[in-house]
């Protein structure tokens, strides 16, 4: 599902101007970012150390070269 960025940010606006507030998560996996969203948040960030913790890997490797980060998310 594609949001159109102006949408985004005009939503974001009227929360902030409701007095509530915006609520981020971060997520390095699928299934963190569905229950994110199933959770009622608003921004979802997303960490290319994700794929590395599944391989067994420190959440320190997505900091180094091994992989195209913006490929890799």
């Amino acid at each position: 599902m594609s949001v159109p960025r102006d949408e985004i940010l005009n939503r974001l606006k009227a929360q902030v101007a409701a007095g509530k507030p915006i609520v981020g998560c971060g997520a390095g996996t699928g299934i963190s970012a569905k229950l994110a969203e199933a959770g009622g948040a608003d921004l979802i960030i997303i960490y290319n150390s994700g794929r590395y913790r599944m391989a067994g890997r420190g959440s320190l490797a997505g900091l180094l070269a091994y992989g195209d980060a913006n490929g890799i998310v």
